[in-house]
């Protein structure tokens, strides 16, 4: 009996897990186009919050029962729509708790850290501090992978999108799934 519930429910598991990327896929192959009256920062949160569900940090940066600690940097990153969106969220079974940060030096214990672009003139100093650090960096500005981020935001007519920079996820011991990774408008190797 506990066979039979488990192999349902794992079944389950998967029909929900293939709608959810099949949503994400859609979303993000072909985002919606920003009308001049919807808040970019409300679909670069969902972005962000989407991203979330297709990366893995390493056992020791990440205990199985701990939040997921998104922090910010930068003078009002997405206009305060990281809160409004991703407020009570989970991903999986982790909570997301989100933290705004006045120093980058505090980023290290967080497991993602959006960068604003009001801090690209700090972005070398920003991941000098991050160095060895298991932390998705996700920013927003045209010089942010070329400096060492991740993933960074891009508006392209009039719709969000994504590039990747995969030696920066892998010196920050991240595995961003290969789904994500065929979605992005590109992917550094």
């Amino acid at each position: 009996m506990d066979f039979l519930a488990t192999d349902e429910a794992a079944s389950i598991h998967r029909v929900i897990s293939r709608a959810v990327l099949a949503v994400l896929a859609g979303l993000l192959a072909c985002p919606p186009a920003l009308p001049h009256s919807a808040p970019e920062g409300r679909v670069k949160a969902a972005f962000i919050y989407n991203f979330l569900k297709f990366v893995e940090w390493p056992p020791d940066s990440m205990p199985p029962s701990a939040p997921i600690l998104l922090c910010t940097l930068g003078e009002a990153p997405l206009g305060g729509a990281l809160e409004e969106i991703l407020k009570d969220r989970t991903v999986g079974e982790r909570k997301l708790v989100i933290r705004h940060l006045a120093h980058a030096e505090a980023a290290r214990t967080c497991h993602v850290l959006f960068v604003d672009q009001s801090e690209t003139p700090r972005l070398n100093a920003i991941f000098a501090v991050l160095a060895d650090a298991s932390v998705l960096t996700i920013g927003e500005s045209p010089s942010f992978l070329k400096a060492g981020g991740c993933i960074d935001l891009i508006i392209d007519r009039d719709r969000v999108r994504f590039s990747i920079a995969l030696p920066a996820a892998r010196s920050a011991r991240l595995t961003i799934s290969s789904r994500l990774l065929a979605l992005a408008l590109e992917v550094q190797r």
